[in-house]
C-alpha cells in the first residue's frame, strides 16, 4: 500500500502527503488550510487509494494489518464490501481537511 496518498479533485493532481502545502487557517488559528502543490487551490484534496499505481479517490476503507487501508471501490476487500453491503460498516469518504 501507498501510505498517505492524496488527490486533487480540481486537477487530479496526486501525491504524497509529504508534497501537499500547509498554511495557517486564517478563520481558525487552531487549525490549518490544506492546498495542492499543482494548481494551488485549497479544500480541494481528498484521500487517494492507496493501491500502488491507482489514482482514484479512495472511498472505502478498513482496518489493515500495518495501519487503516484506503482504497477505492476496485481495491476493496471483498469481505469489507459485503460487511458494508450488509450494513455491518459504513463507507468512508476520507478526510477532508480545511
Amino acid at each position: 500500500m501507498e501510505r498517505d496518498k492524496w488527490r486533487c479533485e480540481e486537477c487530479g493532481w496526486v501525491g504524497h502527503r509529504s508534497e501537499v502545502l500547509e498554511a495557517p487557517n486564517p478563520f481558525d488559528p487552531t487549525g490549518c488550510v490544506w492546498g495542492c502543490p499543482n494548481c494551488l487551490d485549497v479544500n480541494t484534496l481528498n484521500v487517494a487509494c492507496e493501491h500502488p499505481g491507482c489514482e482514484r479517490e479512495a472511498s472505502c476503507g478498513a482496518p489493515g494489518p500495518e495501519a487503516y487501508d484506503w482504497t477505492c471501490y476496485e481495491h476493496t476487500n471483498p469481505i469489507v464490501l459485503r460487511a458494508r453491503d450488509a450494513g455491518e460498516v459504513r463507507p468512508a469518504a476520507g478526510p477532508k481537511e480545511g
